[in-house]
């Protein structure tokens, strides 16, 4: 319920209604609205239709100490774990097969001069680089001469016939000093090797053909001395 209070006048009897910012009495008078004050529906009322305040939205009651709202336990879940390899037992050790020996003349009576081939040795041409696969042969006689302490011996090298005497010469003592060396670096004295070149001197095939250059080309030892 609205009820207008002219300044000067102060409460107002009777009936009013608000038209465009202004109270208005329902006899014409015009009021300078001032204040608005809210009665009591006994001391001062409007009629329904003249109604000029909108519908106050009642507010939704408040809920005090409401819980907040549960959630749905889970159980907890478990880790994943790897599934465990089983370690597989060792293998039992197989005992190693014998090496094949290739310098057979070293393992019988051995006589003073005694020149033995060393076989499964061969070089590039015009090279006197060792290539790895000729180790094991080379590994052989170091185990002989390991063995054999009281034994010296001589590396002789042979090229074939194709190039110059000082060329072959040359070539023939490095591939033997390169035997020499690689006996020595594992541990031989180098008081019992001697190396010899003896270049196209000693040719023992044909060098018409591929196989007969690939024998006289090649590395021999020669027992010199065997100490009591």
């Amino acid at each position: 319920v609205v009820a207008v209070e002219h300044l000067a006048h102060g409460r107002v009897d009777g009936r009013a209604r608000l038209v465009d910012g202004r109270a208005r009495l329902v006899d014409g008078c015009d009021l300078l609205l001032t204040r608005v004050f809210v009665l009591q529906a006994r001391d001062f009322a409007l009629p329904r239709k003249a109604t000029c305040l909108a519908p106050v939205a009642e507010e939704e009651p408040r809920v005090i100490n409401q819980a907040p709202p549960t959630r749905p336990q889970t159980q907890p879940q478990r880790p994943q774990t790897s599934p465990v390899t089983p370690t597989p037992e060792p293998e039992e050790e197989k005992p190693s097969k014998p090496k094949i020996r290739v310098l057979t003349e070293l393992y019988g009576d051995l006589k003073v001069g005694q020149v033995v081939t060393i076989r499964n040795l061969y070089f590039r041409e015009n090279s006197f680089d060792i290539d790895s696969k000729y180790f094991p042969v080379l590994d052989e006689l170091y185990g002989f001469l390991k063995q054999n302490k009281n034994v010296r011996i001589e590396i002789g090298g042979h090229t074939n016939g194709l190039c110059e005497d000082i060329f072959c010469q040359q070539l023939s003592l490095s591939r033997a000093q390169s035997v020499t060396k690689y006996l020595v670096d594992k541990g031989i004295d180098s008081r019992r090797i001697v190396a010899k070149g003896y270049g196209k001197s000693h040719l023992i095939a044909s060098d018409n053909t591929p196989y007969g250059r690939q024998k006289n080309q090649r590395v021999e030892l020669k027992i010199l001395s065997i100490q009591s």
